[in-house]
């Protein structure tokens, strides 16, 4: 009895066991397997957008509840020209797997189905009152008609008596239908101008179910993931995704502002820094602080490749290249240079070539939608088959006063709309400010009645002017704009927006503030007068900061005065910059040269050229000048020319091996000052000289 009493607890403990072994494996093989994931769908907001000169990295963040085992998140609303490979997903904390990251790409159509129903009922509205106005005219037409029958001539004899008829009861009747005549006539007047209201009511109406005629396609793309979390219970975690897109670029650009009183004063340099940015990405960015790296993401962190420097052994000879000459060492473009001539903004134009085939049926509406676009569609062109019947109707003109017009000011609101969006997808920036000019104005000549149907019209070519107008006005920047990249010399310089911006996705440049320096300059008049008789002056400032300034176009200002355009070089901390602030008058300069020639020998005859430069300076400024005045002497590149110099005075400051001369001169309020150049040119008598700008013949 006590053993089986053991075996019985032994069994039971067994069966326990089973049991419970039993529950761990099957809620186990529920999460790898039986269970249905937890599913999550999001749209993050755009957190932070850091931007390189042919794309941009996109971080969105959102915060979700995880629950134990298997989930399964959906991001959808992602803009089509996402770089796919680029994708990135991570959760804050530990304790999440990600199994997988997909990323799918969905074509579809857009359709504005509630604006599509008044748009239907706006057009059978207006073929109806059309056609009551029109069917009264018609009863009208039929009602003089058949007065118009009625012929009144002597009077006649009454049939019984034989006596003619009472004049009295003749007359009455004329009155009558001169009476009927008249009023007839004048309902008709006024009905013709209904009718005329009721045309355009109708051409207006056609007009604007036109624009629902298809639905707006476009490619979006979504990211699905598939993660398992092992916490025991739910948690709040922070979501992360990331990726790159082509459509953004950004170019370093500057303003300087010197300020002084003279050039002998201290002066200081107010230079502004700004990213000027353009978004073609198809997503908006709001509120955030934009990154600008010089960067490129797909070459930073990796040795270029060196490939083979091959010479072939044999070149024909309107092809032989100096093998010693810059442009033969020259390295081929690397893949990342290949992707910034053709940027990732192709990417973009391929989805907007697939979103254009939209007549195919591809891709389709939603049911309900395409229904709605059906019934319109039919309506409309019922409503057009009337519009033009209704002419054969009423053929009158006085019913066509307005509606000839509104007819023509529609035709012309159409063209202008395709020309205003071709100029503009093409770039043609002057075109499309001058269509959206006309398209404004035709829906501007309208009644007020039917301006306001075209108001989305009206807002569209604002917008596009305003985008026409900045893109014009950035035009003279752009041949002049340079790929932060290409100043960079590889390293991933960082810039940050000093404030939050809103940069919509529609291709107009915008400069973001970056920040302000203000450095101690130092000014100094140049001049060079064998090309131009007066005196440059020139700031030249110190920049001290760790990051760079990139190279980029620069506006330049002396107080309140505009100066012109210049390019700044890249700038590293330590380095020297100069700015060109414009000439002045008040330093006068005269430049004269002379030239003698005599023959020397007797047997062997060859010319001596002496040439002598006299440059005259004067202060006229009311304080004392600083100037660097550059002169040249010509070198020789042929050894059958000699070049002697004589004499220079005074003793320039520095000369190049060009012979090139600079000579600093300090002159007090009113003072005159002098240089003097002397040199000899020797050649035979079968030899002539010819100058070249750069000593070298071509």
């Amino acid at each position: 009895m006590k053993n089986r009493r053991s075996r019985n607890r032994a069994g039971l403990g067994a069966a326990a066991f089973f049991v419970l072994f039993s529950g761990i494996f099957l809620h186990g093989s529920q999460m790898l397997v039986g269970a249905t994931p937890t599913e999550h769908r999001l749209q993050p907001p755009i957190t932070s957008v850091q931007l390189y000169s042919d794309q941009a990295l996109i971080r969105r963040s959102a915060s979700l509840t995880l629950e134990p085992g298997m989930q399964s998140l959906r991001i959808d609303d992602l803009p089509g020209a996402l770089n796919e490979d680029s994708v990135r997903v991570s959760f804050s904390g530990a304790g999440v797997k990600i199994e997988e990251i997909r990323v799918d790409t969905e074509y579809q159509k857009l359709y504005r189905s509630q604006e599509a129903r008044q748009s239907e009922e706006r057009l059978r509205n207006a073929e109806n009152r059309l056609r009551l106005l029109s069917n009264r005219y018609v009863m009208l037409r039929d009602e003089e008609a058949a007065i118009r029958k009625i012929h009144v001539g002597a009077a006649p004899a009454d049939p019984k008596s034989g006596r003619p008829l009472d004049p009295d009861r003749w007359k009455d009747t004329l009155n009558f239908m001169q009476s009927q005549l008249l009023k007839n006539q004048s309902e008709t007047e006024r009905l013709l101008e209904q009718i005329d209201g009721a045309r355009e009511d109708l051409a207006v109406a056609i007009a604007v179910a036109e624009r629902f005629r298809s639905g707006i396609a476009q490619s979006r793309k979504t990211v699905a993931v598939r993660f398992a979390f092992d916490g025991r219970q739910k948690e709040r975690r922070d979501l992360t995704l990331e990726y790159r897109i082509g459509g953004a670029s950004w170019f370093p650009v500057y303003q300087a502002r010197v300020i002084s009183k003279s050039a002998e004063e201290s002066a200081r340099v107010r230079l502004s820094v700004y990213a000027l940015v353009r978004n073609e990405t198809g997503e908006d960015w709001k509120n955030i602080r934009p990154v600008f790296s010089a960067a490129d993401p797909a070459e930073s962190s990796r040795l270029p490749v060196l490939s083979t420097w091959a010479i072939r052994s044999v070149l024909e000879e309107s092809k032989k290249i100096d093998l010693y000459s810059k442009e033969s060492r020259k390295p081929a473009p690397s893949p990342s240079q290949e992707r910034r001539d053709s940027p990732a903004v192709q990417v973009a134009q391929e989805e907007v070539a697939r979103e254009q085939v939209v007549d195919d049926g591809e891709p389709d509406l939603k049911p309900k939608d395409e229904v709605v676009r059906q019934k319109l569609n039919i309506q409309t062109g019922k409503s057009q088959e009337y519009f033009q019947k209704n002419n054969e109707i009423v053929q009158d003109k006085r019913a066509r006063n307005r509606t000839e017009q509104v007819e023509a000011l529609l035709g012309e609101f159409r063209t202008n709309i395709l020309n205003r969006d071709r100029s503009l997808s093409a770039g043609q920036y002057d075109r499309a400010l001058e269509y959206s000019d006309s398209v404004i104005q035709n829906i501007r000549s309208l009644s007020p009645a039917h301006q306001g149907l075209f108001a989305e019209e009206e807002q569209k070519s604002l917008r596009i002017r305003r985008q026409a107008l900045e893109m014009i006005d950035a035009k003279r920047f752009t041949s002049n704009l340079i790929p932060p990249v290409r100043s960079s010399r590889g390293f991933d310089y960082r810039y940050t927006s000093e404030r939050s911006e809103t940069i919509r996705s529609d291709g107009a440049f915008r400069r973001i503030f970056l920040f302000e320096k203000e450095l101690p300059v130092s000014l100094l008049y140049e001049s060079a007068p064998a090309k131009a008789r007066l005196a440059y002056l020139v700031g030249r400032a110190r920049y001290a900061d760790k990051v760079p300034l990139l190279s980029g176009p620069v506006s330049v200002f002396h107080n309140m005065d505009y100066t012109g355009e210049a390019t700044l070089p890249t700038v590293s901390g330590g380095e020297s910059f100069a700015l060109h602030l414009g000439a002045n008058e008040e330093v006068g300069i005269q430049r004269s040269e002379r030239t003698f020639r005599k023959t020397e020998g007797l047997i062997s005859r060859s010319y001596s050229n002496r040439t002598e430069v006299n440059i005259t300076v004067r202060n006229q400024r009311r304080s004392t000048v600083q100037l660097d005045l550059l002169e040249r002497i010509p070198v020789s590149a042929d050894e059958r020319v000699s070049v002697d110099v004589v004499s220079v005075e005074p003793s320039p400051l520095e000369k190049t091996d060009r012979g090139i001369y600079r000579f600093r001169l300090t002159l007090k309020p009113g003072e005159i000052r002098k240089i003097r150049l002397v040199y000899d040119l020797t050649h035979g008598a079968d030899v002539l000289p010819v100058m070249n700008e750069t000593g070298v013949e071509n």
